[in-house]
């Protein structure tokens, strides 16, 4: 193994980081602050530092190309959306991939080890049923749910290596003290 390094990715000792993963490429660690509101990406190479607002406290992730994704509150009167964001780290703007008009509150998401897909929960705002999983292409096109079980509560899913199947926590929403099951 290599040399072990310690990096400060900032000059304030008393905020506190979490979620951290490398780009594709590991040239950027990215990592949400939840104090502050806000997803970082430092790059290693030139000491950079991008914050982008994130109210979440959700982590950012990263696509298989070194796209990076984070999800951010919109408030709607008297409501709130949770949208994904995908993030140009170059210009630092961001692209609401979940629809601009959708009141939806999305996370969870995860890029297909082998595809240009992501998948993710979902759940109509304001609503109690529970999150679904639903699939769209990386760029938030041809959105489309995979499970239609509103008394169900499906956490987040994680890819198989080819791709080929996801796995995630089911939880009964209608039942007391059930127990979460995986499929």
């Amino acid at each position: 193994l290599g040399e072990n390094i310690t990096v400060p990715v900032s000059e304030d000792s008393q905020w506190r980081g979490w979620g951290a993963q490398f780009s594709p490429d590991g040239q950027w660690l990215s990592f949400v602050v939840p104090l502050l509101q806000e997803v970082q990406a430092y790059n290693f190479e030139s000491g950079e530092n991008i914050v982008i607002p994130s109210r979440t406290g959700e982590p950012p992730f990263w696509g298989a190309d070194g796209s990076f994704y984070f999800t951010d509150v919109q408030l709607r009167g008297e409501s709130f959306a949770v949208h994904v964001y995908r993030a140009d780290l170059e210009t630092s703007e961001s692209f609401d991939i979940s629809g601009e008009d959708a009141v939806v509150n999305d996370g969870g998401v995860v890029w297909s080890p082998t595809d240009d897909l992501v998948a993710f929960n979902r759940k109509p705002s304001r609503t109690p049923s529970g999150k679904q999983l639903w699939l769209m292409n990386s760029d938030g096109a041809n959105q489309e749910s995979l499970t239609q079980e509103p008394d169900l509560h499906h956490g987040p899913p994680s890819w198989s290596a080819d791709s080929s199947q996801l796995a995630y926590q089911v939880y009964n929403l209608t039942e007391l003290n059930a127990d979460p099951q995986i499929r």
